[in-house]
């Protein structure tokens, strides 16, 4: 039974490393940060530069050691603003075509 398992283990780990594109399990976790930082892009740090411009605040940051983690903050954030000032949010959004 546990050599099946480990089988099958091995199985997935060499399909995962094929489709990231890397030679051992070592590279798998830095493969997918990268792919996690192309899927949320630039957006986090573009808004972290607006709005250090914006309330001239150069040391404000968006916590988050990663893209990954800044989004999922960012998304907090909005989550946990008051009604009204997501009426703001919601209504640039329909502005926009969402």
């Amino acid at each position: 039974m546990l050599t099946q398992q480990n089988n099958a283990l091995t199985s997935v780990l060499n399909g995962a490393m094929e489709i990231l594109g890397v030679s051992s399990i070592a590279e798998i976790l830095p493969a997918i940060q990268a792919l996690q930082d192309q899927l949320v892009g630039e957006q986090p740090n573009s808004l972290q530069s607006h709005f250090q411009a914006l309330f001239r605040d150069p040391d404000f940051v968006i916590p988050g050691e990663t893209l990954l983690e800044k989004y999922h903050n960012l998304m907090t954030a909005i989550m946990n603003l008051n009604r009204g000032r997501k009426l703001g949010l919601y209504v640039n959004l329909i502005d926009l075509g969402g």
